[in-house]
């Protein structure tokens, strides 16, 4: 029976008192450490801008506001509304402009280093040769959509004038399915800054696509593969860069203002359009590289132990033979009686976490997520005796929940499926306010936007040729590689790492050894993502032949391996570096077939501030 009186004894206020002084504090303190307590916003982080100066002649750019196309189109403030974006895009980067006429495009251009003909259907014989002039001056031309394919009374002239600016074979309007996606490239001047390696989903009622030797970007689906898989990314192309004569073309294959939804995909479309125009205009467009040098994509080789656990020392031993670090997502109830093999996926790479069991974890609150992601912390600590950083969560499901437990417990990066808009890591920051205080944590997202082993063949991997998954993994990465991407590999201890099927690893390594490919593991990855993007770089005061670079770094760690490339005007093709601050190095890498060149830094200890002046060179 209950003791009443024991409602009024000392005991009972001594507890209270206690509560009150130690408890309810350290609940606090708990629930504000582990980002159980307040208001959580879950926001990807900006990536890095592109770096850009204009020429020191300057740069003015006329907008052409073609009457005759709007008369043809009869859509009225649906086709004006493409020169006032251009209008209100420059003015926001501080750009001279004028909108000019039909009229005034047929006249004296001298006043203007860029013309920018937005989804212009309808040229002139007089407008076209006048284009012509003012190419060969050595100015430039940023075209979008069907440009000059009809006369100034509507009348269809072909694709003949496009074909001439962009050096095209072919171009096509083709009619397919929404949605609609373009895909850029690295290591181009339009995709400088963030829009290296990601695709933008576009509105645009037609869309042309080109055959091309060379293009920028592509017409993709959604996981940024080509969206005709069995034809080359240069017969689906979505932008085309161009050396004419003197002077220099871009033409985008969809209208300017064509972003789904605006924000970010807005922001990434915005920067390829100013990219064209600095391009264009002889200008300096530049851009902090996506890896350390000298490699120019990632791969990451990820398994996930679960099922058929002892088949990880496979893969572990295949990876070690060949030099090649691999990240290994283990699966607590698969793994505690495992310290041997723990410790050989210690050795062979990095351990990370996939959760305590295989159930979803979304199926639970963020509070029971928090705790789950505790103990898998600590059971995998225990076998390895390294704290992982690193999580995966079982068939990729997750939730805002699930970041914010990730963030209660200190975890570093997280890898999914498809998922986003970019083939590169995406920083991820979780946000919590309590009144007027307020901290974040960043995460690093890795999205796989290829299949996994189990989704090589729609029937499994029962019956698979070891040398077609090779060739079928080979192709896949291929994509990854030339958008200048990461490409994960991920396998599964009765998948890949079977002992039928793990020797495709030696020959996928040496294919990537083949190439400059960054092998490294999804934390490696996440530190370096990290550090990068604290970065401030500036490049300012260009004077004749030179200007100067300021490079700041905010990382807590020094910053090894960074470059940076630049595409100069045309007259010149390489430069030299001389560092303005003692303590680092610096030197220069020429790329004249690409028109470009990089600059590769030394070690960036934090919080130091370098002035470097880059000189050009013809």
């Amino acid at each position: 029976m209950f003791n009443l009186k024991f409602l009024r004894s000392p005991e009972l206020k001594r507890l209270l008192l206690f509560f009150i002084l130690v408890g309810l504090p350290l609940g606090l303190i708990f629930s504000y450490e582990f980002y159980l307590l307040g208001a959580v916003e879950v926001r990807e982080a900006a990536p890095l801008p592109a770096l850009r100066v204009a020429a020191p002649t300057g740069l003015r750019v006329a907008i052409l506001r073609s009457g005759a196309t709007a008369d043809f189109l009869g859509t009225g403030d649906a086709f004006t509304a493409h020169s006032v974006y251009w209008g209100t895009l420059l003015g926001s980067q501080r750009i001279p402009f004028d909108f000019i006429s039909d009229e005034q495009l047929e006249g004296e251009l001298a006043a203007y280093r860029v013309v920018v003909l937005p989804s212009t259907l309808c040229l002139s014989a007089r407008q076209k040769d006048n284009l012509r002039k003012f190419l060969r001056a050595g100015n430039g031309v940023v075209a979008t959509w069907a440009t000059g394919t009809r006369d100034e009374r509507g009348v269809w002239r072909d694709w003949d004038f496009l074909r001439e600016l962009t050096g095209a074979v072919a171009f096509d309007l083709k009619e397919r399915p929404s949605p609609w996606y373009v895909s850029f490239y690295s290591g181009t001047p339009l995709a400088a800054g963030p829009a290296g390696g990601t695709r933008v989903q576009i509105t645009s009622p037609e869309r042309v696509e080109a055959t091309a030797l060379n293009v920028d970007a592509y017409w993709s689906d959604f996981s940024l593969f080509p969206v005709e898989p069995e034809l080359p990314e240069t017969y689906l192309g979505a932008a085309i860069r161009r050396q004419w004569d003197n002077g220099r073309v871009v033409w985008l294959g969809f209208q300017e203002n064509a972003a789904a939804g605006g924000g970010h995909e807005k922001l990434i479309l915005d920067s390829v359009l100013v990219n064209a125009i600095h391009w264009a205009g002889q200008g300096l467009v530049g851009g902090v590289d996506a890896w350390p040098s000298p490699y120019n994509s990632a791969v990451a080789i990820a398994l996930n132990v679960e099922y058929n656990s002892e088949n990880a020392r496979y893969a572990a031993q295949r990876l070690l033979r060949r030099q090649a670090p691999g990240t290994f997502y283990c699966t607590g109830e698969f793994v505690r009686e495992s310290g041997y093999l723990m410790r050989t996926l210690n050795y062979a790479g990095e351990v990370a976490s996939h959760g305590e069991t295989l159930a979803p974890f979304t199926h639970v609150s963020a509070n029971e997520q928090l705790l789950a992601l505790w103990q898998s912390r600590f059971t995998l600590w225990r076998l390895s005796g390294r704290w992982v950083v690193g999580f995966h969560p079982p068939d990729d499901i997750y939730d805002q929940g699930t970041l914010r437990a990730l963030a209660g417990a200190r975890f570093q990066y997280y890898q999914v499926g498809p998922e986003g808009n970019s083939v590169l890591p995406q920083r991820v920051r979780v946000a919590q306010r309590i009144e007027r205080f307020e901290r974040e944590r960043e995460l690093v997202r890795m999205s796989r936007m290829t299949h996994d082993d189990r989704g090589l063949s729609r029937l499994g991997l029962t019956g698979l040729e070891p040398a077609w998954i090779v060739q079928r993994v080979e192709f896949d990465s291929g994509i990854i590689r030339a958008l200048g991407g990461l490409y994960i590999l991920s396998l599964h201890t009765n998948g890949l790492s079977s002992p039928e099927y793990v020797d495709v690893l030696t020959p996928l390594v040496e294919h990537w050894r083949g190439h400059p490919v960054w092998l490294a593991t999804a934390g490696e990855v996440a530190d370096w993502w990290q550090q990068r993007d604290r970065l401030i770089v500036l490049a300012t005061d260009w004077k004749e032949d030179s200007f100067l670079l300021t490079v700041r770094s905010a990382s807590p760690e020094p910053l090894e391996d960074l470059s940076l490339t630049f595409y100069p005007p045309a007259a010149y093709q390489s430069a030299e570096v001389i560092a303005r601050s003692g303590g680092i190095s610096a030197r220069i890498e020429p790329e004249r077939d690409q028109g470009r060149f990089r600059l590769i830094l030394g070690r960036l200890e934090s919080d130091k501030t370098h002035h470097f002046e880059i000189r050009l060179q013809p």
